[in-house]
């Protein structure tokens, strides 16, 4: 058999076919060390379970950090570390604005292992988004209670004369 260059090439490259897939993937890398952090360190402020949500930014979703709170821009650019405000925030280089308030600093790994996350492309496995109406607002459709009204059209006056013609009740919405 004669070994030929595109033989030989293939045969030794093969061995490195596999490296990539040692590197962890992005929702692997988020599920065992962003998401940790998120839910210990900002969840109580920044979810839709904090009792009083701050600064109208939502972390435990993905539409949340991308939508950003009262600053008006997203809280984590993908790809640009230095340019999100969460990173910036953790570094607590942006004043009144070091997070976690009233707590210690972060600690450098956590810190890097945002920035590394947040370079990865900041891939977030949370699909869905988050109802933004805020607790006690029932001005959402499905919260109103059914409306009691008779409709007005020419079929509904016609079925219900001839229901009241037999005697019948209209069974209720």
């Amino acid at each position: 058999m004669k070994i030929t260059p595109a033989f030989l090439t293939t045969f030794l490259l093969m061995p490195l076919a596999g490296l990539r897939a040692a590197e962890p993937s992005g929702t692997a890398f988020f599920e065992q060390k962003i998401r940790p952090v998120l839910i210990e360190h900002c969840y109580e402020c920044h979810s839709a379970e904090a009792k009083k949500l701050k600064g109208n930014l939502y972390l435990d979703s993905k539409a949340g950090w991308q939508k950003g709170g009262d600053s008006g821009k997203a809280a984590i650019i993908p790809g640009k570390p230095e340019q999100s405000l969460l990173i910036q925030s953790v570094r607590h280089e942006v004043e009144d604005l070091e997070m976690p308030p009233k707590k210690p600093k972060l600690s450098e790994a956590i810190i890097a292992d945002l920035v590394a996350w947040v370079k990865l492309g900041a891939p977030d496995p949370r699909a869905g988004v988050k109802l933004e109406a805020k607790r006690g607002d029932k001005s959402w459709w499905s919260l109103q209670p059914l409306a009691t009204k008779h409709a007005h059209e020419t079929i509904d006056g016609f079925i219900r004369a001839s229901l009241v013609e037999k005697k019948l009740t209209q069974n209720p919405p």
